[in-house]
């Protein structure tokens, strides 16, 4: 089993709209002398591909339904911020402590949509790309062409947790490799045949690179995790929302 190590790129600059997010990428990683190499894996923060977007808005560029304008008064939130919250949802699961808690439309339960307000630039609100995994692949496909090497792409997202306390960075997007592993029909250490054991490969990769992306501003928009071993692969991040169906917690 070899090590894993993370690298914070940085040096990546206040993405606008319209930026080229692999091309930054790509130079941010030439002027720290840190070409890629096969098997490493580029987690992105999902901010800097809405910026690049577009998704930036100001309230003036909000026109509120009246959806938004009731919810907004049992919240603290504006009647604009709940806009954009509801454009971004599949459906209202619970609103309470000025939380509006929602299915999303990319399939996640998520505080507010995920909707930001940090990250945005002062008085203006972020939303979430509306097909991340299609981000991700453009960014695999020109960072790949540009070094020659197999890697993979994942774009991340901060969310709460069902009966935990704090965020932690998920996969909302990915292409290049699998985001689930399955140890189904694999032994234990005392020969038992595992049954239902799989692993949000992609969560755990995010989760790790947080630790240097941060929540602040500590300016690193993009971790490289180095010396993982994953499986390659196509499959959309979505495959981690789980269905409803198989919710215990409504």
């Amino acid at each position: 089993m070899q090590p894993i190590t993370l690298f914070p790129i940085t040096g990546i600059p206040l993405i606008q709209e319209g930026d080229d997010i692999a091309q930054a990428i790509i130079e941010a990683l030439d002027a720290l002398d840190l070409p890629l190499v096969d098997g490493d894996v580029l987690v992105i923060a999902h901010s800097i591909v809405s910026r690049a977007l577009g998704l930036v808005f100001s309230p003036e560029e909000i026109t509120p339904s009246e959806e938004a304008i009731a919810l907004s008064a049992q919240t603290n939130k504006t009647p604009e911020h709940i806009e954009l919250v509801l454009r971004g949802a599949n459906k209202i699961l619970k609103v309470e402590r000025n939380i509006v808690i929602t299915e999303t439309k990319l399939g996640f339960i998520q505080a507010n949509s995920g909707v930001d307000t940090s990250n945005a630039g002062i008085g203006k609100f972020l939303t979430l790309p509306p097909n991340p995994d299609n981000d991700a692949k453009i960014i695999f496909e020109a960072v790949k062409a540009y070094y020659g090497v197999e890697i993979a792409v994942i774009i991340s997202d901060s969310m709460g947790r069902a009966l935990r306390g704090g965020i932690i960075n998920n996969a909302i997007g990915c292409y290049g490799l699998e985001p689930i592993k399955s140890y189904l029909g694999k032994k234990d250490l005392f020969g038992y045949e595992l049954q239902v054991t799989t692993v949000a490969i992609a969560d755990e990769l995010t989760g790790a690179a947080e630790l240097l992306i941060g929540e602040a501003d500590e300016a690193v928009p993009v971790v490289l995790i180095r010396g993982y071993t994953f499986e390659k692969g196509t499959t959309s991040a979505q495959v981690l929302a789980r269905p409803e169906e198989q919710r215990l917690f409504k």
